[in-house]
């Protein structure tokens, strides 16, 4: 239950955002190509309501320590695990776009390029959200052995942050060069040969520099 509770909050975030701050962006989106839209909504539910509780059930039952208080938070083990999923998705990412014979799994999502929603930030394939978006938590999981509430928070706030850099209506907002900005990550839907990185840490930045 509290994996579909985690799941459905997302899909509810994502279409309360999509409704007010991205308005005009939906609506355009809506206005151009609708199908495209509700595919994008048919990949979120079946992310966020399908295969999100799953997870977490298995993940619960197998990699969550549950020999401590699940609502003690562990500081270091969050930084950890958003540490381990920043450079996960990072390297599944790149493979998608430079390895020809994984980006099928990744094509889906770049339909999206001209204008980005929040909601866009987990409209992916089944197979890119298992490699990309939960297999790193689970690496993470298992390597930091946390509480249900360690593991939970990296969890949202890598949720926001994949919202905010899929909202076009924040691409002027300046942000440090070791974080991924909306900016950053509105070029890669445009140019998909830089900006591989997401959502937090701007690997990328720091590999070239």
């Amino acid at each position: 239950m509290r994996g579909i509770m985690l799941g459905s909050s997302v899909w509810v975030v994502s279409y309360v955002a999509d409704n007010t701050i991205s308005y005009e962006s939906t609506k355009k989106i809506k206005r151009e190509n609708h199908g495209l839209y509700m595919d994008a909504m048919g990949a979120l539910i079946t992310n966020m309501i399908i295969i999100s509780p799953i997870v977490y059930l298995l993940n619960d039952l197998f990699l969550i320590n549950h020999q401590i208080s699940p609502w003690s938070v562990d500081i270091s083990k969050v930084g950890s695990i958003l540490l381990i999923q920043n450079i996960g998705y990072y390297v599944v990412h790149r493979s998608f776009h430079e390895i020809p014979s994984l980006y099928k799994y990744h094509k889906f999502h770049h339909k999206f390029d001209k204008v980005l929603v929040p909601s866009l930030g987990n409209a992916v394939s089944s197979e890119e959200y298992m490699m990309a978006y939960l297999f790193p938590f689970i690496l993470g999981s298992y390597l930091t052995n946390p509480s249900e509430l360690t593991f939970i928070i990296p969890i949202l706030i890598t949720v926001v942050l994949n919202m905010m850099i899929h909202c076009q209506e924040l691409n002027d907002l300046i942000y440090p060069f070791f974080l991924v900005s909306p900016q950053n990550h509105f070029e890669h839907h445009q140019v998909r040969n830089k900006h591989y990185a997401a959502p937090l840490i701007n690997i990328d930045s720091l590999v070239q520099s």
